[in-house]
């Protein structure tokens, strides 16, 4: 039996810390506003590896076991995997559908044209940038 539940809290412990490292991962290639998210998970979750760590030490050191604490680490680790795992596909979706509305927001889907919302942006960015600097320079030769 102890080898048992000493497998089962190895289990947990291995997914737990995979769980960790898939978290900072995510934190390495995510969006600077979601980077402080996902390294609090991976930090939360490096944590509470101690609560998989000290019953190890206390089967080998004594062989005192709880088996429902056992039976229930894995689940929940397990489930903690799935979460992490789920809402970073969740994030990649929402990255993948903003990308495609910017797109959409910026040509029109039947003309493959630039929308009219576009067209005066990027005129007006053009005509201050044609205007603005010799305004600037005048005003520069008057002052001096």
């Amino acid at each position: 039996m102890h080898l048992i539940v000493l497998f089962l809290y190895l289990l947990s412990l291995a997914t737990q810390l995979g769980t960790a490292f898939y978290a900072f991962l995510i934190a390495k290639e995510a969006p600077v506003r979601y980077r402080w998210g996902w390294i609090s998970l991976g930090v939360g979750l490096g944590l509470m590896l101690g609560r998989r760590i000290a019953p190890i030490f206390e089967i080998i050191k004594s062989s005192d076991f709880n088996i429902f604490d056992a039976i229930l680490s894995l689940p929940i680790s397990i489930f903690l995997l799935i979460g992490t795992i789920g809402i970073h596909r969740l994030m990649s979706k929402l990255n993948s559908s903003n990308g495609f509305l910017t797109l959409l927001s910026l040509v029109d889907p039947l003309t493959n044209l630039l929308s009219r919302q576009e067209t005066f942006y990027r005129i007006s960015n053009e005509f201050d940038r044609a205007v603005i600097p010799p305004l600037t320079t005048a005003l520069r030769s008057r002052v001096s």
